[in-house]
């Protein structure tokens, strides 16, 4: 299977992992402004600029899928720069692999009807994962996208906007599928650029609390993440089932 565009939305991280990774693969780099200039200084590939600094990632991922649409692309890939390596479950072990090869496996499990966004799983979950392919799954960090699917759906809130995303997939009778045996490793750091000052800022939690008021008490819940922060999980089956009524005009 022919790959799908790849973008890499960056800020203040030139040297970010995920270039490294992507090094034999054609991808655009999304970047802002001020930032420019040092990656272009590296080997990042095809840098495109955001119009504006500092409006979050939010925005940037807004302007991914915008520039997908505009260029024709049925599905692509919207990639951390934060990726260290990629790999492939054999035998409940995550074996590293090419990003060309993972990312090939994943979409050949990713590209079902009805499904208008997917992902793959992170490296501590997808060894245990019992079966290939999960549904109504959260889709975070490694994302394919399919553009016609999506729609005029945006994301909304400068942080926890990919659950959102995922959450608003489900409101329009659509899924999301998990490839759960490709495997993507990252590593939550302290070094600047990134998400950093926003997760100084503890604004990751703030707008847990603005989703949860989004979706409400009954699709939404709050609990602690791994890194004990306040974080916030949707029911996205819950929300597909809640559309599939409104379609069928059925109340129960």
């Amino acid at each position: 299977m022919k790959l799908w565009p790849i973008y890499v939305p960056s800020k203040g991280r030139p040297d970010g992992q995920s270039f490294e990774l992507l090094k034999d693969l054609p991808y655009t780099t999304v970047v802002e402004p001020q930032d420019e200039k040092a990656y272009r200084a590296t080997n990042a590939k095809n840098i495109i600029t955001l119009p504006l600094n500092d409006q979050g990632l939010c925005y940037a991922r807004n302007f991914v899928l915008d520039h997908a649409k505009s260029m024709g692309h049925k599905w692509f890939w919207m990639i951390d720069d934060d990726i260290s390596s990629m790999g492939i479950v054999v035998n409940k072990r995550v074996q590293k692999q090419p990003a060309t090869v993972v990312i090939d496996a994943a979409q050949q499990i990713i590209a079902q009807p009805n499904c208008a966004i997917g992902a793959m799983q992170y490296q501590q979950f997808a060894w245990s994962a019992t079966k290939p392919i999960k549904a109504h799954a959260r889709c975070e960090s490694v994302v394919a996208i399919h553009a016609e699917r999506i729609g005029d759906l945006r994301y909304r809130f400068r942080l926890k906007h990919d659950k959102d995303m995922v959450g608003l997939v489900h409101d329009r009778c659509m899924i999301s599928i998990r490839s759960e045996w490709t495997a993507f490793a990252n590593k939550f750091s302290d070094n600047p650029g990134g998400l950093h000052s926003d997760y100084e800022a503890r604004i990751d939690e703030n707008a847990a609390r603005e989703v949860f008021a989004a979706w409400g008490a009954q699709r939404a819940r709050m609990e602690p993440n791994s890194r004990d922060r306040l974080d916030v999980l949707l029911d996205y089956r819950g929300i597909y089932l809640d559309a599939l009524r409104r379609r069928d005009g059925r109340t129960t």
